[in-house]
């Protein structure tokens, strides 16, 4: 970590180097990079409109932090880069970034929306729209083995005990191939699914905003671990979650024989929908369910929702009037028109007060709502019912901060695989697995 900030501190003395001998009279460049389509031209035009002493320039996304290290490499670095959480997150150091709070008024951002970005209690990223993630209870299959679900509506989450007591209802119900959950550990995917069942028990990723260092070890963590474990052993999920991945579990979940599971609205609504008419489901009809928060254990208040989507920093020139400049663009490209051109269910959950929500019988003229997308997604989800319920959850409950922003998510991926895998297969313990994940994990926050 300590080479990694020295690194970007000796980029920022570049950068500002490079910016220093700009004629004042010059079009101020202000180069982005950002996979954007054609429906954000209304806004860059509006912003260029604007500000005439500015030269836009648009770099495309392409592999992201490739295309970032590129430009500083070839000594013209740009000033603004919207990708992904973890795609910013190599460059979320101050003194790089710059303290977007000082050029912007922060007051629109619902609360908790950029928390993931500040560092020593600066804002130095700025999210577009989140992808959230939601626990689906298959109301149908509920209904048929008995259990009222609807009895837990004004709290919106089952508590562990709760949704044991479905999983057995489940087991001694329906027949054969039906299942509470699935649990996977066959691919990288799994483990923001796991690590909601340990934050059901409490059980903390980080703390505070300090990335340098993971709480994940706890007993808490270690009685989310053997939960996982209990609902396989005890039948309650499918026994080959060992080497079960994400695809065959969310098939299994479409075709209705899923009591509970992690879900989004929309496309995963047109899942369901594709296992009926291939006869994967024993229905000939959608299965009906609803999103809920993950389940809780006894004494957790809540568990927040954990997502994935857009954001962006500016790096920081030494020279106010640009980087000023470049935060007005990152601004518009985080503003409540760019994050409305999003809205379809299951990705574009807004993180501003200003933007609105569908359904709108008629968007305002001002507003650039991306129409294609937003009428497709009413074939999945007719009047945005269940995106608006993951909306409602999402402003209730709060993110989950499970180290998005940060460089080191791919590596938190790989390492979680290895101790999680042989934990499923019995090999080692929760306590073994969250002790040697730690060591590890905690090294690579170090930089070593």
């Amino acid at each position: 970590m300590k080479k990694l900030i020295l690194v970007l501190l000796c980029l920022s003395l570049f950068v500002s180097v490079a910016f220093a001998d700009r004629g004042k009279e010059e079009p101020i460049k202000i180069i982005m990079i950002h996979g954007y389509a054609d429906y954000y031209q209304p806004m860059l035009d509006e912003w260029s409109a604007e500000h005439p002493e500015a030269e836009f320039v648009w770099v495309p996304k392409g592999s992201g932090i490739v295309a970032a290290e590129a430009l500083i490499a070839a000594k013209e670095p740009p000033n603004l880069f919207i990708a992904t959480p973890g795609g910013i997150g190599k460059y979320l150091v101050p003194g790089f970034a710059a303290e977007l709070s000082q050029y912007l008024d922060l007051s629109d951002f619902k609360d908790g929306a950029y928390d993931i970005f500040v560092r020593d209690g600066g804002v130095y990223g700025l999210p577009v729209t989140y992808a959230v993630n939601a626990f689906s209870i298959n109301l149908t299959l509920a209904e048929a083995v008995g259990i009222d679900i609807s009895r837990y509506l004004d709290r919106d989450m089952l508590s562990i005990e709760e949704f044991t007591q479905f999983c057995q209802a489940i087991k001694d119900n329906a027949p054969e191939g039906y299942y509470g959950t699935a649990i996977w550990a066959g691919n990288r995917g799994s483990q923001q699914i796991n690590l909601h069942w340990l934050t059901a028990f409490g059980a903390t990723v980080f703390e505070n905003g300090d990335y340098t260092k993971t709480t994940l070890n706890s007993p808490e963590a270690a009685q989310g671990m053997n939960y996982m474990k209990f609902l396989v052993d005890s039948g309650f999920a499918p026994p080959e979650a060992p080497v079960l991945d994400d695809d065959e579990a969310i098939a299994i979940w479409a075709s209705g024989k899923i009591g509970g599971l992690w879900a989004r609205a929309g496309g995963w609504l047109g899942m369901i929908d594709n296992a009926v008419s291939q006869g994967m489901s024993d229905s000939d009809e959608r299965h009906d369910h609803m999103f809920m928060t993950w389940p809780v254990a006894d004494g957790v208040k809540s568990n927040p929702m954990s997502f994935g989507g857009a954001a962006g920093l500016v790096i920081a020139t030494g020279d106010p009037e640009i980087d000023a400049l470049a935060a007005s663009l990152l601004d518009t490209m985080t503003g409540a028109d760019a994050q409305m051109k999003t809205i379809a269910p299951g990705a574009g959950y807004t993180t501003r007060h200003s933007a609105l929500q569908p359904p709108q019988d008629n968007w305002p003229a001002s507003a650039h709502v991306n129409m294609e997308t937003y009428n497709a997604a009413t074939e999945y989800d007719e009047g945005f019912e269940q995106y608006t319920k993951i909306s409602d959850l999402w402003d209730e409950y709060g993110p989950l901060d499970l180290g998005q922003s940060t460089v080191y998510n791919s590596a938190l991926t790989a390492e979680w695989l290895a101790v999680f895998q042989p934990f499923m297969l019995g090999e080692i313990t929760a306590e073994e697995a969250l002790a040697t994940f730690e060591k590890k994990y905690n090294k690579i926050l170090a930089g070593e």
